[in-house]
């Protein structure tokens, strides 16, 4: 079987990033934090084994502003309520970008509520439900280096985390398990690839 490249490129990406937070706590109970951050992306993709009428070496540039809000209650010593929103972003594939293309990243708010537990020296714990809501999903197309517009979506899901510590002051075990259900906005069809359950430990 003769062998052939259809993908061969070199991608160099930079990123500058510039944040500002501002933390409250107007009760002993209660801590506020939000934040405003500036992200400057950049893509430079030289092609080396495809003919693109878009030229061999394309260079993309894109701006985000992601802002984020957390509120931390104190319920007892050990136990906490918290809510977070933030505005987040996924970047593209850089193959997809045509020269001088502002990159078109996808816009994600997500939202989460949940508890967590902190007992001093041996354990920390959280649950969270958490929702995200995507204007607009990007499928990329490898056979013609492109992407896809396939609509808004949502993710609804939860998230359990524990960091154990044991035998030694110095080794923790991590573990971590998510479930997550996503849907396009339209139709409420399924969306491809995505993963619904994820379990972590180390």
């Amino acid at each position: 079987i003769r062998h052939t490249k259809e993908i061969d490129a070199n991608i160099r990406a930079y990123q500058l990033a510039a944040w500002v937070t501002l933390r409250l706590r107007p009760w002993g109970w209660l801590r506020w934090n939000t934040s405003l951050r500036t992200t400057l992306h950049g893509f430079t993709t030289e092609d080396l084994a495809t003919t693109d009428i878009r030229g061999p070496v394309r260079n993309g540039f894109g701006m985000a502003f992601a802002p984020r809000t957390s509120i931390d209650i104190r319920l007892t010593r050990q136990w906490h309520l918290f809510w977070a929103y933030g505005l987040g972003f996924r970047s593209v594939q850089a193959r997809s970008l045509s020269e001088g293309e502002r990159v078109p990243l996808q816009k994600a708010h997500s939202t989460e509520i949940g508890v967590r537990l902190r007992l001093r020296g041996w354990i920390e714990s959280s649950f969270a439900l958490f929702g995200t809501y995507v204007d607009q999903e990007l499928i990329f197309d490898h056979a013609t280096a492109s992407n896809l517009y396939a609509g808004a979506s949502w993710r609804f899901g939860g998230e359990w985390n524990v960091r154990l510590r044991l035998f030694f002051r110095w080794l923790w075990l991590d573990s971590s398990v998510t479930y997550s259900e996503g849907r396009f906005a339209t139709n409420g069809a399924p969306v491809p690839f995505a993963p619904r359950l994820l379990m972590r430990q180390g």
